[in-house]
């Protein structure tokens, strides 16, 4: 567990974040989000104990594992292998008995006979830890992030970057930490490795914070976020899936989220999904128009994707968005199969069975982006 208490952070004069609170404990599964420069690798370096905030106070209790954007190891003589066993301390029993496995095979008499003695010690200790089954669970996690076994048995001086990497995420997942701080986890995998790491994720008995470029990752595996506004230097923090805080307070906050998306780069440095998924999980209709706007500027832009999202935003919220469907029926022209279909689907939805809801805050139809 991680507990933050009256956090202040900065980068030289400028302060990131003021009087933060916070805790981070089992099964907490927080994505960290930001605009670049918000101060995300800043926090992170200071919960993991590598950074030291400008004041207030943060404790840590079990163990924490932190894989920073450019993780460097010290000893690259070591076997790829050996730093992920390192993790839970087998590394240095492993050479240890490969040093008294070769006693006992060129040694004689009082050698050989210390040596043996040291080496069943060795194994008993090695077996308390895990032994040989722990060896192939980190095989395993290494396979799943494209490590294979024969990279295992290469120094790390011998390594890619992006494999060195790897080793590391490897090693930090094989610690079996109470508390994981990932700082851009996905950096060098290919895509059956994130998908292995989201499935991963999924299921992790403790808690974890995420800071990821992926969209899918933070939109499959987080049940937090913790957003990190440049504007105010605070951290706003809801659940996904069951906001504690009130609507009214939340659409301000994810309607000036997305605002500040760059319609030519929708997923960056904030996935806008994420902010529309939890404008539709809100199911309060002050939402709609916000999820309203967003859909026009994004076709405006040809924002495909933003659409998209939007489009399904809407849907979740049945006839009561009813008033939005001059606007939805112009999409089922543009040139995007996705967006079309995705049109036509939540035209269903708004013409439900149900009569058409008024809106709270009158109609919302709008000129169409085309």
């Amino acid at each position: 567990m991680i507990t933050a208490t009256g956090l202040e952070l900065r980068a030289g004069a400028r302060v990131l974040i003021e009087s933060a609170s916070f805790r981070i404990t089992r099964g907490d599964r927080i994505g960290l989000v930001g605009r670049n420069g918000a101060g995300k690798t800043t926090l992170t370096k200071c919960l993991a104990g590598e950074g030291i905030p400008a004041s207030g106070t943060i404790t840590r209790s079990g163990q924490v594992g932190y894989l920073p954007q450019d993780p460097r190891t010290g000893d690259l003589d070591v076997l790829a292998r050996d730093r992920i066993l390192s993790a839970r301390g087998l590394d240095v029993l492993i050479r240890k008995m490969r040093l008294n496995e070769e006693r006992i095979a060129g040694g004689k008499g009082a050698t050989r006979e210390k040596a043996l003695k040291q080496y069943e010690r060795q194994e008993t200790e090695f077996l308390t830890k895990g032994g040989y089954a722990a060896e192939a669970e980190a095989a395993t996690i290494a396979a799943a992030l494209g490590l294979p076994d024969r990279v295992l048995g290469q120094p790390l001086h011998t390594l890619s970057g992006g494999q060195r990497r790897r080793i590391e995420l490897a090693r930090i997942l094989f610690s079996d930490a109470d508390t994981l701080l990932l700082d851009e986890p996905t950096n060098h995998l290919d895509a059956d490795s994130i998908t292995w790491l989201r499935d991963y994720l999924k299921s992790y008995r403790g808690g974890f914070v995420v800071i990821s470029h992926d969209v899918d990752l933070v939109e499959t595996v987080v049940n937090k976020v913790f957003y990190l506004d440049a504007n105010r230097s605070v951290i706003d923090i809801y659940s996904v899936g069951g906001y504690p805080q009130a609507a009214d307070q939340l659409v301000p906050l994810l309607a000036d989220g997305l605002r500040d998306i760059d319609p030519d780069r929708p997923q960056a440095p904030i996935p806008g999904s994420l902010y529309l998924s939890c404008l539709a999980e809100l199911k309060d209709p002050i939402a709609i128009p916000v999820i309203a706007d967003t859909l026009t500027w994004a076709g405006r832009h040809q924002s495909w994707t933003m659409v998209t999202s939007a489009l399904g935003a809407l849907a979740a919220y049945g006839p009561a968005a009813q008033p939005t469907h001059t606007l939805v029926r112009s999409l089922t022209n543009v040139p995007n199969d996705a967006v079309r279909t995705a049109a036509r689907a939540t035209l269903d939805a708004l013409t439900g069975r149900q009569e058409p809801q008024p809106a709270r805050s009158g109609s919302y139809e709008q000129e169409p982006p085309y």
